[in-house]
C-alpha cells in the first residue's frame, strides 16, 4: 500500500481515460498532425513497426505511413493507471484495433503521460502483441 502523498488513484485514471479517449478519436479520423498533437516533443514511440520513433515528428511520420484504410477504430479496455508524480501517468491497457471492419486485434499498450503546458500528453508508447497462450 502506497503512502506517499500525491494525485490518488481515481484521478489518475480519469486522465489516463480522457487521453486515451483522445487518442482513440485522432486515430479513428486518420489524421497524423491530430496523433501528433497529443504526443510531447520529447516522446518516444513504437508501434507496430519494429522501429523507435521520436518526437511529435517522428509520431506524425509514423501515423502518415500507415497504408489508407476505409475504417480505423480502437477500443481501451482493462485500463491501470498510477501517478508517479503530480504531472507523470503511467499506464496500461489492452487496446482492440479494428481495421477495414476486420475482427478487432488485441495489443498490448502502455503509455506515460506528463502534463506539459496544462496539458497531458504521451511522453512515451509501447504496442505489442499479447503473448502467445500456453
Amino acid at each position: 500500500m502506497s503512502t506517499r502523498p500525491g494525485m490518488p488513484r481515481e484521478h489518475a485514471e480519469a486522465i489516463a481515460l480522457e487521453a486515451l479517449d483522445q487518442w482513440a478519436r485522432a486515430f479513428a479520423e486518420r489524421d497524423p498532425d491530430a496523433m501528433a498533437r497529443l504526443h510531447s516533443e520529447r516522446a518516444l514511440f513504437f508501434g507496430s513497426r519494429p522501429q523507435l520513433y521520436a518526437g511529435r515528428s517522428g509520431v506524425r511520420s509514423y501515423f502518415a505511413s500507415l497504408r489508407p484504410r476505409s475504417s480505423n477504430s480502437v477500443r481501451f479496455s482493462d485500463v491501470a493507471a498510477e501517478a508517479l508524480a503530480d504531472t507523470v501517468i503511467q499506464l496500461a491497457a489492452t487496446a482492440w484495433f479494428t481495421v477495414d471492419h476486420r475482427v478487432p486485434i488485441p495489443m498490448r499498450v502502455s503509455q506515460t503521460l506528463v502534463c506539459e503546458d496544462g496539458q497531458w500528453v504521451v511522453a512515451q508508447h509501447h504496442a505489442s502483441p499479447p503473448p502467445a497462450a500456453t
